[in-house]
């Protein structure tokens, strides 16, 4: 078997489906602000699979004014998690003792277009925290996953393992941006730092430098002096012998 670097893993459709715990939690949302709108049904969820979750319900719920559409988008991401941690999602086969396997050869991550938080309830869920090495989901990037296979021939399997060397870069320029505001300041302290440090230097350089000139200017000045004093005293000299 090729030898990668790691394994990077999607979430809903490739490790677990979750459609009908969502379906209840948007039949949920509806029920409470009576929004008239038919029945959520699984299905409606898979179609909507592997989105972005605003765009998920924009897509099931279109037709609807745009604030039920918001009341939905800020509720439903809530009420997702409130009832997969009460039902559950249903696990494919194999897939604990599976990511269990892998973990041992190989770094592992989830890469999401999920809400924030989702992913985190899954790990807690199915008690799968020691398994990866790190996440990155839509909700706390702000960026939608790339298509896994835009820069080639789709693979014959949907749910396949991806390389690295294609979606690791995507992947650690998600977890970059969701850092960021903790390296940025220090970056820029260190830059700071290093600023103050070649001021600091040039000032010495500089003060060196002047106290060269002065030494050299305050020899020439004595020298002058020096000189012009011996010939005056040359002039009152007794023995100077007459012009």
């Amino acid at each position: 078997m090729t030898r990668f670097d790691a394994l990077i893993f999607d979430l809903d459709g490739t490790l677990w489906d979750t459609s009908a715990a969502c379906a209840q939690a948007w039949n949920n949302v509806v029920a409470r602000h009576a929004i008239d709108f038919r029945q959520i049904v699984p299905d409606d969820v898979r179609r909507v699979t592997g989105r972005p979750h605003d765009e998920c319900i924009e897509t099931v719920f279109a037709g609807l004014p745009a604030t039920d559409i918001a009341t939905l988008i800020d509720e439903t991401t809530s009420e997702d998690m409130l009832v997969i941690t009460q039902q559950g999602g249903v696990l494919y086969d194999g897939v604990i003792d599976g990511l269990r396997a892998l973990a041992k050869h190989y770094a592992l991550y989830i890469v999401s277009n999920c809400q924030s938080g989702y992913i985190e309830t899954f790990l807690r869920a199915n008690h799968l925290g020691d398994v990866f090495k790190d996440i990155s989901c839509w909700g706390d990037s702000g960026q939608p996953k790339p298509p896994p296979w835009s820069l080639s021939t789709p693979p014959p399997l949907s749910n396949a393992i991806i390389s690295p060397a294609r979606c690791l870069s995507a992947t650690q320029k998600a977890i970059i941006k969701r850092r960021w505001p903790v390296i940025l300041p220090l970056f820029r302290r260190l830059m700071a730092l290093v600023r103050r440090l070649l001021i600091a230097i040039k000032l010495i350089a500089l003060w060196n430098s002047s106290r060269i000139w002065i030494r050299l200017w305050g020899w020439r000045i004595a020298t002058r002096i020096h000189t012009r004093d011996r010939r005056k005293t040359a002039d009152r000299s007794p023995f100077r012998a007459p012009r």
